[in-house]
């Protein structure tokens, strides 16, 4: 009887919540490194730009390439995620090629017209 009053209210609120700690094993599952001292800086950061428009406005400026990064990151967290209950082992090249190969899919899944522009050059 109280799962309407618990898991209700706290799958509203607290999916911004999940999504953070789900980019933040991400990033600990590509880099391998874990650091509760990088994690209260990160916390700091968040809390930071999210009180002060000019500083988050800092982050709106940054250019659109650096999204491809971005995308590589989603797509090793992916493949991350499937190396976890898979039988055999991947090694680390290989899911940096998976995930490589991941991030175009991902990238033409989000922006379908990307690759209209591949072969045009700089006009």
């Amino acid at each position: 009887m109280s799962a309407p009053f618990t898991v209700a209210p706290l799958s509203i609120f607290a999916q911004i919540l999940l999504t953070t700690i789900v980019k933040n094993n991400g990033v600990i599952a590509v880099t391998r490194r874990a650091n509760r001292n990088a994690g209260r800086f990160y916390c700091c950061f968040l809390i930071l730009f999210g009180v002060l428009g000019k500083i988050s406005g800092v982050l709106l400026a940054i250019p659109n390439p650096v999204g491809g990064v971005t995308m590589f990151l989603f797509a090793s967290v992916a493949v991350s995620g499937i190396c976890v209950p898979s039988y055999n082992r991947f090694m680390r090249c290989v899911r940096f090629v998976l995930a490589a190969a991941l991030s175009f899919g991902i990238g033409d899944l989000l922006a379908p017209d990307i690759f209209s522009y591949l072969f045009n050059g700089c006009t």
